[in-house]
């Protein structure tokens, strides 16, 4: 009986090592982990990143159509915006573009 309370003793001694030195790692797992998975759910699709850089493009071209007048387009794009609810960014700004070059063929 001492024998084997000895046997198991020691058995459980040796996971608690086992677990002691182990620990570190498995926490440094679970923090990857969770980590993956908030920076999963937050990150910003491709399509919306190059949508964005469209975007850019769009309001540069527009902005130099304008000489330079950021005001002016943004105040346009905002005019669009209020006429027609619910487009897409791009949308308003490819809209102010195309009416700008309508307008100045006359």
């Amino acid at each position: 009986s001492l024998l084997a309370r000895s046997a198991t003793d020691r058995e459980e001694r040796v996971m608690v090592e086992l677990f002691v030195s182990l620990a570190p790692l498995i926490l440094a797992v679970a923090i990857l982990v969770v980590l993956f998975l908030l920076l999963r759910r937050w990150r910003i699709p491709r399509r919306r990143l190059r949508q964005t850089s469209a975007n850019r493009r769009l309001q540069s071209k527009l902005i130099r159509m304008l000489s330079g007048d950021r005001t002016a387009a943004e105040r346009l794009v905002a005019r669009e915006r209020c006429l027609n609810p619910g487009q897409s960014e791009a949308w308003y700004w490819e809209k102010v573009i195309s009416d700008l070059e309508r307008d100045r063929r006359y």
